[in-house]
């Protein structure tokens, strides 16, 4: 009792201590996982195990103790097996030095501890070994092999013979014996087994479950049996495996008449009045070719309507999905871009997410309307900082950099000829730059945002992420007053000037200008080569304002998405939130009073040369796409419909080539597939794809319904083509080499490359998938077969123009034409041609003749 009392004086120096089997026999405390028994006590080097704390973290045995390690001024630790668990673990530490010498009075197991007894050296030690090994052999060659004494004896039966007898049964006649021979192949015999390990400890009891093999076989080749009827029958029961109903057939012999029978029939007076009445009725169906086949399949005979011919139907491959648990978990991505010159990158936005409701009218969802949702207007006044990720394939967890900004960005654009600037649109109308090459490195250990993320130990060994700060940031009074909607890069080598007009540099290997459009009526011009050094670029305080080159005003047509296009007559294209798409110039001819501008005032220019005004749509358009086969095909993307315009340069004027049929749900968003020119893929809220191919049909989606997310897709983007003559040098990583190598590979020939599509949903997830074959894959004179389409549309428009003297649309400046006027400013009749008046009065003659008859056939008096 008095060891008793003084080790319960001292538990609280007992430290539980969990020691895994592979710790056991990783520090020689067992000989393997699965052989022989763990020491009862054993020591530790204090200094191994400090420092292997201090190395590995959570991973370390003693980590759970590792400050008490760090603190234990012993040269060894002594760790004692708990056999019954009554400290909680399989191990436990004797944390004081009462403990050791309680436990291990005289230190015959110490490791590292002196224990008085001189220790043995190395050539001691391997004297031993030799002389040990010399004595087993000796003792092995004094070993007599003993033949065994094999001997037939007597069977002595305890009392399974009775229980034999009094089990048999004998017939109750005699009858010949049944003889059975089982055969089996030789080749089936002395075939390859292999054991395994089981541990009684993971499962106590082991079932033998039945198993259905669908695809089960019989062995056996060869069966003889004999079978002898018996008037005696008994019932019996057999409980066996119910495997799956199978197609089975039987040989028998043929049912044969005999001659005499075959005569008879043949003379029977029922079979000669079937034939001849049934003659002259077959004669006639052979004749006319009327025969059918009852047997066969009718509906399979033309195959399958729904699908080109020689086509299959696919499904959507998806590569993989991106998303960061900081910058955009359950946040709503607003726009896509790839890198110009790597493949394996591509580049995402975000801002906050709707309620349900605002999901639901997804197709009217525009940047000027989001702000007006209850979760924007609780937080107004406040602005919200966000950041554009830019993904690679190498790491498909991590974000490669995080372009941070002041506010939401709404839109983004990748310099196309140097992919290192990045413009973006502001949820607050401010339009900023980043330069990717100013890079600040954040080390994950100093991100607390990232912590909880990092505490799993999953993101061990990941490269650090590289932090992009606004290189350049808009003057916000010289900014939109409404967010950005659309950006797009000018060429390289055009450039606008402050007083509206365009000049051509061919100094500039890359584009260094680009238009931002927003709700507030303005198409602003920015010049990414801020001149840091001009006096008055400069406020007050000295710091730089940047400022917009040129400003155009669009005279209320608010448009939400746009397409400039540098030709001889800069043509602009653009739609608003009425559903009305424009057809105009984004470089008119400017005014005169523009030349008195002084130096370093910024121009503007109202005179907006709009030629037509379409009403595209019912509700807003959200999306406005050019053909990359036809540049005058323009894609606009309504609530339920998409339709497709072609610009005619000769008359100025937009004519409606295709117009699809109401989808499912809302739309969201369309693209024009890059390698062929007849697909058009749509986004819908309810997390689908639509394929349409025009052609192999029009009236209705050639792949309907492919399911990509849960949530409402709000962005999508091909990657774009020209990768195919881009070569680069990232390494390949587990999980990515397949995608990036795809990226890479320039295909053979004439073949584009797989046009990968990047998705975006509202949860902040980022889909890479590749559509089906038959969906990408060009076809032969596929662009002839569409511009034959096009043209054929095209024919059809102009005939009903001039059939109902209508175009859909109205000219520049007004939704509707004014009325005529005279001089004194009353209004007149449009003048009418000899023609129309005499149509006129024949339709009018018709109609009273008519209705005369018609009273008369009534009775109603005249």
């Amino acid at each position: 009792m008095g060891d008793e009392d003084a080790l319960g004086a001292m538990e609280a120096d007992i430290v539980p201590v969990f020691l895994p089997e592979k710790s056991l026999v990783k520090y020689g405390m067992k000989l393997s996982e699965d052989v022989g028994h763990s020491v009862a006590k054993h020591y530790f080097d204090t200094k191994a195990i400090q420092e292997e704390c201090t190395a590995l973290g959570f991973m370390c045995d003693f980590h759970a103790v590792r400050d008490r390690v760090h603190t234990w001024t012993q040269p060894s630790i002594l760790v004692i097996k708990d056999d019954n668990g009554q400290y909680g673990e399989n191990y436990f530490w004797a944390a004081s030095e009462a403990l050791v010498k309680h436990f291990d009075p005289t230190g015959s197991g110490s490791a590292g501890g002196d224990t008085g007894e001189p220790q043995e050296s190395e050539a001691e030690r391997l004297a031993r070994v030799e002389r040990e090994e010399q004595e087993r052999l000796a003792e092995i060659k004094l070993l007599t092999y003993v033949e065994p004494d094999f001997r037939p004896r007597p069977w002595n039966s305890l009392g399974s013979d009775a229980e034999i007898d009094s089990q048999w049964v004998e017939g109750s006649r005699k009858r010949a014996p049944i003889a059975f021979q089982f055969l089996k192949a030789r080749k089936n015999f002395g075939g390859k087994y292999q054991f395994d390990n089981f541990d009684e400890k993971d499962k106590q009891v082991i079932s033998c479950n039945r198993q259905i093999d669908k695809t089960y076989d019989l062995r056996k080749t060869c069966l003889d049996g004999a079978f002898q009827s018996a008037e005696q029958t008994r019932d019996a029961a057999v409980q066996a495996s119910n495997f799956r109903m199978v197609n089975s057939t039987t040989l028998y012999s043929a049912v044969e008449m005999s001659d005499a029978d075959r005569a008879q029939a043949m003379e029977s007076g029922d079979l000669l009045r079937v034939v001849k009445t049934a003659r002259p009725l077959i004669q006639m169906a052979i004749e006319q070719n009327l025969t059918v086949d009852i047997f066969g399949d009718d509906l399979d005979i033309g195959g399958d309507g729904e699908l080109p011919l020689g086509q299959k139907s696919e499904h959507v491959k998806f590569f993989n999905t991106f998303v960061d648990l900081t910058y955009s978990k359950n946040r709503r991505i607003t726009a896509i871009d790839w890198d110009p010159q790597r493949p394996g990158s591509v580049a995402v936005s975000c801002a906050l997410s709707g309620s349900e409701d605002e999901v639901r009218s997804s197709s009217q969802r525009t940047p000027s309307s989001e702000m007006l949702s209850p979760q924007r207007v609780d937080m107004a006044g406040r602005p919200q900082p966000s950041a554009v990720l830019v993904w690679n394939f190498n790491d498909l967890i991590h974000p490669e950099m995080i372009l941070e900004a002041p506010d939401e960005v709404f839109v983004f654009r990748f310099n196309p000829k140097s992919p290192n600037i990045v413009v973006g649109g502001l949820a607050n109308g401010q339009v900023v730059l980043w330069n990717t090459n100013n890079r600040r490195v954040v080390a994950r250990s100093n991100d607390p945002q990232r912590d909880l993320d990092l505490d799993n130990g999953d993101h061990v060994g990941a490269q650090q992420i590289a932090h992009i700060d606004p290189h350049l940031l808009s003057y916000t009074e010289r900014s939109h007053s409404r967010p950005v909607q659309d950006l797009q890069w000018l060429p390289a080598g055009f450039e606008v000037q402050k007083r509206g007009d365009l000049k051509t540099n061919g100094s500039e290997p890359y584009p260094v200008q680009f238009a931002s459009l927003a709700g507030d009526d303005h198409l602003l011009f920015w010049d990414v080569r801020g001149d840091v050094t001009a006096q008055d670029q400069h406020d007050n305080d000295g710091d730089f304002r940047w400022t917009p080159v040129f400003t155009l005003d669009l005279n209320g047509f608010a448009p939400t998405c746009m397409h400039l296009a540098v030709d001889a007559r800069n043509s602009a294209v653009f739609v608003n939130e009425n559903g009305a798409i424009a057809l105009g110039s984004w470089l008119p001819k400017k005014d005169a009073a523009l030349d008195d501008i002084p130096p370093g005032v910024e121009a503007s220019n109202t005179n907006v040369a709009v030629s037509a005004i379409f009403d595209a749509h019912s509700l807003s358009c959200h999306t406005l796409q050019v053909s990359p086969d036809f540049p005058d095909l323009i894609l606009a993307v309504g609530d339920w419909t998409f339709t497709v315009f072609r610009i005619v340069d000769a008359t100025k004027q937009l004519q409606r080539i295709f117009h699809s049929g109401c989808a499912s749900d809302y739309l969201t968003g369309a693209v024009w597939c890059p390698n062929r020119p007849g697909v058009v893929i749509t986004t819908k809220a309810n997390g689908s794809l639509d394929i349409w191919d025009l052609c192999d049909q029009s009236h209705k989606p050639a792949a309907p319904e492919m399911m990509i997310s849960s949530t409402e897709i709000s962005y999508a983007q091909f990657r774009p083509v020209r990768y195919r003559h881009v070569r680069d040098s990232l390494p390949r990583t587990v999980g990515s080499s397949l995608l990036i190598a795809r990226c890479r590979s320039g295909p053979a020939g004439n073949q584009l490359p797989i046009p990968y599509l990047a998705v975006g949903d509202s949860g902040g997830n980022l889909h890479i998938v590749q559509l089906p074959s038959n969906f990408t894959t060009k076809l032969s004179n596929e662009v002839q077969i569409m511009r034959t389409f096009y043209e054929r549309e095209s024919a059809r428009f102009l005939y009903f123009k001039q059939l109902h003297g209508t175009t859909g649309g109205t000219m520049a400046g007004s939704d509707r034409k004014e009325p005529a006027k005279d001089a004194s400013g009353e209004g007149v009749a449009p003048v009418r041609s000899a023609g129309e008046a005499a149509d006129d009065d024949a339709a009018e003659k018709a109609y009273q003749e008519m209705l005369k008859a018609f009273k008369a056939k009534l009775g109603v008096a005249q």
